[in-house]
C-alpha cells in the first residue's frame, strides 16, 4: 500500500515559501513531491498555495490543519488534485488556475466519476460511517474563485472561504492516511456476469477511455462496422455489456464464441430485447432478425471453411453494414489456438478502415489487474519493457509471489494451499490427441480451469505455473520452444496471468533460467 504523507495548511505555505526563495528550487520541489508520493504539477502547486492563504484566513491559528493529500493516483479514476479525510467529511478539491477548455460544467464529470470511488470507499472503509459527507469544491486561482458541488442536482454556486472553513471547524480529527489505497480492485470492478445485480442497478464505472470508445460507437446511430481492441483486463466486455443496458430500443444479437454459461441466459432473461448465441451456432437468418450484433472476445471466432463464424459474419456485413451495426470486441493477442481468428480479424478490421467502411478503437491500459500485475506481466514478456518508477521491484514482490519447483509433482502442494487460500488455479487448455504441458496436472483436475473455460472471467488471486516450453531469445522476449501443444501455449499464459486483480502466483518448473530471469532482472535482486 502507497503511503502518502498529509500536508497541514500552514506547512504547506511554510515549505512553498522556503522552496521558491531556495537557490536550488527546483530539486528541493522534486524531492518534496517524491517524499509526500504527490503527483501535481507547479502550477497546481502554486495554485494550491493561493487558496490556502486565504482559507488560513478565516481558520483560528489554534485550529490543525493537518490532513491535505495532494495529488493522489488511483487509475483507472480521475486523479484528485487535493483530498481531505475524517470520520465527518470528506473534501474534494479540484484545482484550476483559470478556466479554459476545462470550464465549471466539465469538473462535474470529472467529480461524478471521483465520486463512484469515493461512495465505495465510504460503505467499504471502518473509518467512515453513513453520516459521513462527501463535499466538492474547485477552486480557480484566475480568479480567486471557490466553487461548491451539489452531484445530486448537477449545479455548482460560488461560496466563501469562509464557508469552507466552517465546515473544517466543525471536524474533530483529520485521517492521518490516505484510505484511499486501502481499496483493492474488487471494491470497485464488476463483472457483468458475475456480479449481475450490481451491473443492473449500475454500480460500476467507465473509465475516460472506455466513455469515449462508447461514445462514438452510439454516435453511429446504429450502423456501420467498429472493432474495439484491447489488452487483457482493460474492460472490452464491459462496454459490450454497458451498451446493452443503453440500447434498450434495438433488437440486439450477442455472439459469444464459447459455449453459453448458465449467467448468459440469465441476463437474457432480464433484457428481453437481447439474444445470446455461441459462435458455433451462428447463422446469417439469425443475423437477419436483429438490428445491433456484438461480438465479444471476437478473436476466438473460428475461420476457414464457409459454414465458420467468421465467414459467415464476412457475408453478412457486405449487405448490412450500411443500416446496421456489427461490433467486435478482441485482443489477438488472447487468440488461444490455430482456429482463432485473432490476427485475421485484425487486418480485416483495418481493411474495412481503410475502405471507410468502420472504424478501430484501441484500449491501451489494463484496469482489472492492479498496476504491480500489468507491470510484471509486460516485463515477463520482453524484460525490456521496464516499469514506471513509482512501481518498484519492492512492490512487484507484494503482489506477485514466485517458487521453483524441479518437478511439477513438487509443486503441488503449495499449489493446493494456494487454492485453499481462494486461489484459483489456471492451467493451459490441454489436447484429446496431442501431448499437452498441461498433462502434467491431470490428478488436479477437480481444483484446475482451463484457459478456455475462465476466458472472459477475472479472480483477485490467481496462481498458474510456468514450465521448460518457454526460453528467452537473445532480445530478451519470452519465447516458445516448438513442441506439441495444439493451443497458443504464449498466449494462454498471457491470459491466465491477466485473470489476477490482486494477486499472483507462478511455479516455475524445471525451467531455472525463466526463475534467475524474473528473480535477477524483474525482481532486481543481484
Amino acid at each position: 500500500m502507497i503511503f502518502m504523507y498529509p500536508y497541514a495548511l500552514k506547512e504547506f505555505c511554510s515549505i512553498y515559501e522556503n522552496i521558491n526563495k531556495s537557490q536550488d528550487q527546483e530539486n528541493n520541489l522534486k524531492s518534496e513531491k517524491v517524499y509526500r508520493e504527490m503527483d501535481l504539477n507547479n502550477t497546481e502547486i502554486d495554485d494550491f498555495y493561493r487558496f490556502c492563504k486565504n482559507l488560513l484566513t478565516e481558520i483560528p491559528k489554534s485550529k490543525n490543519t493537518d490532513g491535505w493529500y495532494l495529488g493522489t493516483l488511483f487509475p483507472p479514476f480521475p486523479d484528485f488534485d487535493a483530498i481531505f479525510f475524517s470520520k465527518e467529511k470528506i473534501i474534494i478539491l479540484e484545482l484550476k488556475h483559470k478556466i479554459g477548455t476545462q470550464n465549471e460544467k466539465s469538473v462535474l464529470n470529472k467529480f461524478k466519476k471521483q465520486n463512484h470511488l469515493l461512495k465505495k470507499l465510504k460503505t467499504n472503509s471502518s473509518h467512515f460511517d453513513e453520516k459521513t459527507e462527501i463535499l466538492y469544491f474547485l477552486y480557480i486561482n484566475d480568479s480567486n474563485t471557490l466553487l461548491v458541488y451539489d452531484l445530486g442536482n448537477l449545479k455548482y454556486s460560488k461560496v466563501d472561504f469562509k464557508y469552507l472553513a466552517n465546515i473544517l471547524n466543525s471536524v474533530k480529527k483529520p485521517l492521518e492516511f490516505n484510505p484511499i489505497y486501502e481499496l483493492t480492485r474488487s471494491d470497485f470492478l464488476i463483472s457483468p456476469l458475475n456480479d449481475f445485480q450490481s451491473f443492473k442497478n449500475g454500480e460500476y464505472y467507465l473509465s475516460d477511455e472506455q466513455e469515449h470508445c462508447e461514445k462514438q460507437i452510439l454516435q453511429a446511430n446504429g450502423k456501420g462496422i467498429f472493432g474495439v481492441q484491447g489488452v487483457a483486463g482493460s474492460g472490452k466486455s464491459l462496454i459490450a455489456y454497458d451498451l446493452l443496458r443503453k440500447l434498450k430500443d434495438k433488437n440486439i444479437l450477442f455472439i459469444f464464441p464459447g459455449n453459453l454459461r448458465e449467467q448468459h441466459y440469465n441476463f437474457q432473461k432480464n433484457f428481453d430485447y437481447v439474444k445470446f448465441v455461441s459462435g458455433k451456432n451462428l447463422t446469417a437468418k439469425l443475423l437477419n432478425a436483429y438490428d445491433i450484433v456484438i461480438v465479444d472476445e471476437a478473436q476466438r471466432l473460428y475461420f476457414g471453411n464457409p459454414d465458420s463464424a467468421l465467414e459467415i459474419l464476412k457475408n453478412w456485413i457486405e449487405f448490412n453494414y450500411q443500416v446496421k451495426q456489427i461490433i467486435f470486441f478482441y485482443d489477438a493477442h488472447q487468440a488461444l489456438g490455430p482456429k482463432d481468428c485473432g490476427t485475421l480479424l485484425s487486418n480485416m478490421l483495418n481493411t474495412y478502415c481503410k475502405d471507410n467502411k468502420g472504424k478501430q478503437h484501441v484500449l491501451r491500459e489494463s484496469i482489472r489487474s492492479n498496476p504491480e500485475i500489468s507491470a510484471f506481466v509486460r516485463r515477463l514478456s520482453d524484460l525490456n519493457n521496464v516499469p514506471k518508477k513509482q512501481i518498484t521491484p519492492e512492490l512487484l514482490k507484494k503482489h506477485v509471489e514466485i517458487k521453483y519447483f524441479n518437478e511439477a509433482d513438487e509443486a503441488k502442494s503449495w499449489i493446493q494451499y494456494k487454492q485453499d487460500k481462494n486461489y484459483a488455479f489456471l492451467i493451459p487448455t490441454g489436447s484429446r490427441f496431442l501431448q499437452a504441458s498441461s498433462d502434467k496436472f491431470t490428478d488436479l483436475d477437480s481444483i484446475s480451469i482451463t484457459t478456455h473455460e475462465f476466458l472472459g472471467e477475472e479472480q483477485d488471486n490467481i496462481i498458474t505455473y510456468i514450465d521448460d516450453s518457454f526460453f528467452y531469445n537473445k532480445k530478451g522476449q519470452l519465447c516458445v520452444y516448438n513442441r506439441t501443444n495444439y493451443y497458443f501455449l504464449d498466449n494462454e499464459l498471457y491470459v491466465n496471468l491477466t485473470r489476477a486483480r490482486e494477486k499472483l502466483a507462478i511455479a516455475v518448473i524445471g525451467n531455472f533460467d525463466i526463475y534467475l530471469a524474473i528473480v535477477r532482472v524483474i525482481f532486481d535482486c543481484k
